[in-house]
């Protein structure tokens, strides 16, 4: 893991009203292996985008599979890219690829929608 309490600090400061060790637990449970292997696009380009998905969950009061949605939307959001450039379609191959990163298994038919929707 990449990120720690002195970037989230760095990154958003009082935002998260001491939920620092929350997001820390989302990290770690995250899997790496299936991320896009860059500079640009990698682990902690999706790092960035957990955490501010992470307060934006927070900020509005999502529910808890909620913010697991969105959560794991922000992690994988880039397995599908194949170039750090122009990569219209990553979103679609990432949809696609989402069942060999995550077990899709604790999501229900249309959260499964949702979440590829959002990726």
């Amino acid at each position: 893991m990449l990120l720690g309490n002195d970037d989230i600090s760095r990154y958003c400061i009082d935002k998260l009203d001491g939920c620092e060790n929350e997001l820390l637990e989302v990290l770690s449970k995250m899997n790496s292996f299936c991320l896009y292997d860059s500079l640009i696009h990698g682990k902690n380009h999706s790092e960035r985008v957990l955490l501010f998905s992470f307060l934006l969950a927070k900020y509005y009061k999502l529910n808890d599979r909620e913010s697991m949605i969105l959560m794991d939307a922000a992690w994988y959001h880039d397995i599908g890219r194949v170039f750090d450039s122009d990569d219209s379609f990553h979103g679609y191959s990432g949809a696609i690829k989402l069942n060999k990163a995550l077990s899709l298994s604790k999501y229900n038919k249309d959260e499964v929608k949702v979440l590829k929707a959002i990726i």
